[in-house]
């Protein structure tokens, strides 16, 4: 895993806000070195992503300013990932710059930059309109989403009873 953070923490934004410009090349070695990362953090220890959390999730947001759009989407996804795992941990998990980050999330997931490729805009706010789901459930948005399926009918038909309302019914 420090193989791979060594790599992709080079496109971080540095201390003085500048960022480093790449080449294509290193670009995309740098975004498949954060989706293997990714992949391993999957597997890891509590202890482990909880040094994760506090070392990467303040920096991984300014990759999403990134000139790339699969940079963009890796660390997007990445930053869904550590919301996930870090509910896992700890249920009343807050981030302290949720606002800036939700803001940021909402603009690529409506982005309608003209100078971006039709594919790209389509495919990056594609997967920041999943991304901002991921993320959103702790900013202060209450959602329950239920897909339509034999086993989710009692969780549906309960959760409703509990809240004092019943789903509709048809005959």
């Amino acid at each position: 895993m420090e193989c791979f953070e060594s790599l992709f923490t080079k496109s971080y934004v540095k201390e003085d806000g500048t960022r480093t410009v790449f080449s294509a090349q290193t670009t995309v070695l740098h975004i498949n070195a954060l989706l293997a990362w990714t992949l391993l953090l999957t597997i890891c220890s509590n202890t482990e992503v909880k040094k994760i959390l506090k070392k990467h999730l303040p920096k991984l947001p300014s990759l999403l300013d990134s000139d790339d759009v699969n940079m963009r989407i890796s660390a997007g996804q990445t930053i869904a990932l550590l919301f996930e795992l870090a509910r896992d941990l700890d249920a009343e998990f807050e981030y302290e710059e949720l606002e800036p980050l939700c803001a940021q999330l909402t603009a690529l997931a409506t982005d309608c930059n003209k100078h971006r490729a039709k594919n790209d805009k389509r495919k990056q706010r594609s997967v920041f309109r999943d991304v901002l789901k991921a993320v959103e459930v702790t900013c202060g948005i209450e959602c329950i989403y239920l897909k339509n399926s034999v086993l989710n009918t009692p969780i549906y038909s309960v959760s409703f009873v509990c809240w004092g309302v019943g789903p509709p019914y048809y005959n």
